[in-house]
């Protein structure tokens, strides 16, 4: 195989994993969509367990997103950076997409947008859960060391995804020195 030939096959083959993590992103956000409230309505409707573990489920969701979105772009600007200019092109379609802000306006919105949507819903799911929680114990003179470590696990999880969130953000919505 030939020099050009390879850096084709690695632009063919960056394009297939661009596409395939565009469909596991889409995925990942219909499993976060349904799945967190069927697990809430389950959690509601039965024991606290189910509930205990939303807020971690919704993180997952989040961090797994992410990490799709993450790597989609990784790959972009190795097509921008490494492949694009070997194929002798003054610029491409990565190149082109990083010229003008506005046209990445859509993914960092959209971006934005489902962030938004799965922090209120990781917000309300660690409220429903520690309420379920203080209504077990009032009932049931539970163990307070329970709430505390929920409390405690929640304010990591909440703490790091903040971290992830602000470190990634750059490099999820863009090719250009991420």
């Amino acid at each position: 195989m030939s020099a050009p030939e390879y850096v084709i096959e690695q632009y063919q083959a960056l394009r297939r994993e661009i596409d395939n993590r565009q469909a596991r992103g889409f995925w990942t956000i219909v499993i976060g969509l349904i799945g967190g409230p069927l697990l809430m309505y389950f959690g509601l409707d039965g024991g606290g367990l189910l509930l205990t573990i939303l807020p971690f489920f919704v993180v997952v969701v989040m961090v797994t997103f992410l990490t799709e979105q993450n790597a989609m772009m990784r790959a972009g600007r190795y097509i921008r950076e490494e492949l694009e200019p070997k194929m002798g092109a003054d610029g491409g379609w990565e190149k082109w997409l990083e010229s003008k802000v506005e046209y990445r306006l859509v993914e960092r919105h959209s971006f934005a947008c489902f962030l938004l949507i799965y922090l209120l819903f990781y917000f309300v799911s660690i409220g429903v859960a520690m309420n379920k929680t203080l209504e077990y114990n009032a009932l049931n003179a539970g163990n307070a060391y329970v709430q505390y470590g929920l409390m405690g696990s929640y304010l990591i999880s909440t703490i790091w995804i903040a971290y992830v969130i602000v470190h990634f953000w750059k490099s999820s919505v863009s090719t250009a020195n991420g």
